[in-house]
């Protein structure tokens, strides 16, 4: 029962609002607008501003948010370009990256290489050093290619 008398109040406003017209009904007028603070209520204000506009229309005006349908103005111009060039960027950063490391670790590769390999030459020349000190007999050619395949593998 409670609704059916709000829905009867409701529909009896909106008939009396339509007989008066829009105009009428609201009695907007640019000046009355500019009694609303602009900055503390905006809706209100564009509202009001609106509805003064249909009003100069004689309440001829159908659709009064087709007559100021905003459209969405989406991100600004930076922010695009940023979203366009944060993908490729973090790429070439990835790789970038990537190649950094793995060039340390092709130079740690070749420094573990070299530092055997000296190592293995003060080895042979400190046993040829040795056998020349005591007076031992020259190394034969089988000696040196096993003590040479000792280094790096």
């Amino acid at each position: 029962m409670k609704n059916w008398r709000s829905l009867t109040r409701s529909l009896l406003a909106l008939s009396l609002l339509g007989s008066l017209g829009i105009h009428q009904a609201f009695g907007n007028t640019i000046e009355e607008c500019n009694n609303i603070s602009r900055d503390a209520y905006p809706d209100e204000y564009r509202v009001c501003i609106r509805m003064a506009t249909v009003g100069s229309f004689g309440g001829q005006v159908d659709c009064v948010e087709c007559l100021y349908a905003q459209q969405d103005e989406g991100p600004g111009a930076a922010t695009e370009i940023v979203g366009l060039l944060a993908g490729p960027l973090a790429m070439v950063g990835s790789v970038a990256l990537q190649g950094y490391f793995q060039n340390r670790s092709q130079e740690a590769w070749a420094g573990a290489y070299q530092q055997g390999q000296t190592q293995c030459t003060s080895r042979f020349n400190s046993f040829l050093d040795y056998n020349i000190t005591r007076g031992a007999n020259p190394i034969m050619p089988t000696q040196a290619e096993a003590l040479n395949a000792t280094c790096n593998g």
